[in-house]
């Protein structure tokens, strides 16, 4: 069965784990998770969020720095643009 979680007013911190998110994890396409208002997801180790999530409104999550694009995930679309701005050798 699928469904959307939608988190409104909602702060998320302070959470830790060893290798996994600590903040949310989703499952699931883009509409699966909707972040609104004033939620906050920020300050948990190991990372905040892990998979697709759609932000509405003042919703903030803190990014991984690997998280070239800001899209909530580390995958191609970031590395195609880490790789676009390298330069060439001189």
């Amino acid at each position: 069965m699928s469904g959307a979680l939608r988190l409104m007013n909602t702060a998320v911190a302070g959470n830790t784990s060893d290798n996994v998110a600590c903040g949310l994890r989703v499952h699931g396409g883009m509409q699966s998770c909707v972040l609104a208002t004033t939620t906050t997801i920020c300050a948990n180790a190991h990372r905040d969020v892990d998979g697709p999530y759609f932000l509405e409104g003042a919703a903030t999550v803190c990014h991984w720095q690997a998280d070239l694009t800001g899209n909530g995930r580390v995958d191609a679309r970031g590395l195609s643009v880490l790789l676009s701005s390298w330069s060439g050798c001189n």
